[in-house]
């Protein structure tokens, strides 16, 4: 099933719009960067940016209640896990419900417990089924996941969750999809891209695209390439964006610099200013919807890359997670 219907006809000024709104409601103990991932998430989402930041803010409430004193549910990731529950229109209540479920299921299958990775992969199963997974489907993600640490021990934990649910809930054989990946992993590197774990939530993401194999790579290629020949300096931290920008049947230059008017745009009108990283992966997001409004992707490839951007956006929350508890540990302990 798609994600969303709607598609805002000027991404990049509505991505303004929302962040603008939502900032209204913003205290000063909420982190920034989940604010605005939260806001890309509602790029999905039609009506007025201002009710919107409204229900963000009410919704988000609505899930901390409840929840334990030291839940991760009481953080700010809780509002990027909001924003796909009003993409939905799926009642705070019922999520967490759903959620409930889901880690019953997956202790059943043996997986480890991981509230926000669980979270966040109970979200991914809202946007491709509409309901927890059965014991059945529990057991596929099990078994995405025991492929994916045997080819990568090092690099697969429980932030992997929702990469494993996305690809588990495919149907393809389990497999199938392991050696897919690993092929899509292997030649990344034979392109000289470096391994590690961007590297293999490229993989992931390049695993749906509506083309074949060898036309994704080469699409990755020469995007990355293309950044880099307008003076970005990449790395290894860019590559699922490059690798959402691959779903795109378009000359690499095209959305290269659709790409950087955008992240001009995010980084001058938006307060405080987005660093260039966050401004990237904000960019990359309006980019891709401005082509898909403009009739650029077909709904197969734009239902695809829709839940391969959920997924990425996921990553880059679970990233500024992690970062936001480095700085609070290293602060804690320079006092």
């Amino acid at each position: 099933m798609a994600l969303s219907p709607y598609l805002p006809p000027h991404p990049v000024t509505r991505m303004i719009e929302l962040c603008r709104a939502i900032g209204s409601h913003k205290r000063w103990f909420h982190n920034w960067s989940m604010l605005r991932y939260a806001a890309s998430g509602l790029l999905f989402v039609e009506g007025p940016a201002e009710e919107l930041a409204t229900r963000l803010f009410d919704a988000a409430d609505q899930l901390k209640e409840g929840a334990g004193w030291f839940s991760n549910l009481r953080t700010d990731v809780r509002f990027c896990l909001v924003a796909g529950l009003l993409r939905h229109e799926t009642p705070v209540d019922q999520f967490k419900s759903m959620f409930a479920r889901t880690r019953a299921a997956f202790r059943e299958a043996g997986l480890p417990k991981g509230e926000t990775e669980e979270a966040m992969a109970t979200l991914i199963c809202l946007d491709v089924c509409d309901h927890a997974p059965t014991e059945a489907e529990a057991r596929r993600i099990a078994e995405v996941f025991a492929g994916m640490r045997a080819e990568h021990r090092l690099l697969t934990g429980r932030e992997d969750y929702p990469a494993a649910t996305l690809l588990a809930l495919r149907g393809e054989p389990v497999p199938e999809i392991i050696a897919r990946v690993e092929l899509l992993y292997d030649a990344l590197h034979e392109l000289h891209f470096h391994r590690g774990n961007q590297l293999q939530l490229a993989s992931h993401l390049l695993y749906f695209v509506e083309a074949p194999d060898a036309v994704a790579l080469a699409r990755f290629r020469a995007l990355y390439d293309a950044f880099q020949a307008e003076g970005l300096w990449m790395n290894s931290g860019d590559y699922d964006e490059v690798a959402i920008l691959a779903f795109l049947d378009l000359p690499a230059p095209a959305i290269v610099e659709r790409v950087l008017a955008d992240r001009l745009r995010l980084r001058e009108e938006l307060h405080p200013r987005p660093s260039k990283q966050e401004g990237f992966t904000l960019a990359t997001q309006t980019a891709f919807l401005h082509f898909a409004a403009d009739g650029e992707t077909d709904l197969a490839t734009l239902g695809s890359a829709q839940r391969a951007a959920v997924l990425a956006l996921l990553a880059a929350q679970q990233a500024a997670v992690s970062a936001a508890a480095s700085a609070a540990a290293a602060s804690a302990a320079a006092s």
